[in-house]
């Protein structure tokens, strides 16, 4: 069974979390589709490294227990990673595009009486051109689309939202 749960139409782009599960273990690493989806009747280009390691900056998770949320976003390395024109994705008018994340609640320091929480994806994208440059640890970065504005891409914020319930993952006590 698949389940998606999506934001808000923005400039042409709703975000979508997309599961096969309804119910997610405590204390196992988990997946789930991130999908983008172009609404409108123009083509759109979004800014998501491609390794998912290195996306805390354009993409956060929160798990909302009770309401409150609690971050379960690996923060990025610092390094170790260069964008390319290859992390500008293309998108055809009324289409989506898939990419996956792995989740763990297993830092999340959650309370045993704790049935079921609410996943949050947010996206953002404040960039509109990249113009290289910058020195790092991987080398100087290289000017992406001539340094000029990137075209077609979305900007913005979107938040999509999606309820879980949490499998009991308590191992038989020992006798």
């Amino acid at each position: 069974m698949r389940c998606e749960r999506c934001s808000q139409e923005e400039s042409g782009l709703k975000i979508c979390i997309r599961s096969t599960r309804e119910s997610i273990p405590r204390d196992t690493p988990w997946d789930v589709g991130l999908v983008f989806k172009n609404t409108s009747e123009r083509p759109l280009r979004i800014y998501f490294v491609r390794n998912e390691v290195f996306r805390s900056f354009q993409s956060r998770f929160d798990a909302l227990f009770y309401g409150k949320p609690m971050s379960i976003t690996r923060i990025s390395p610092p390094h170790g990673y260069v964008v390319t024109e290859k992390d500008f994705h293309w998108i055809g008018t009324k289409s989506e595009m898939l990419f996956h994340q792995t989740l763990s609640l297993s830092e999340a320091g959650i309370k045993e009486d704790v049935r079921e929480f609410t996943l949050q994806w947010t996206y953002e994208n404040r960039l509109s051109r990249w113009e290289g440059g910058v020195r790092t640890l991987d080398g100087v970065t290289k000017t992406l689309f001539g340094g000029k504005e990137i075209p077609y891409l979305w900007r913005g914020e979107r938040v999509a939202y999606m309820d879980f319930v949490l499998e009991n993952n308590t191992r038989p006590s020992e006798k």
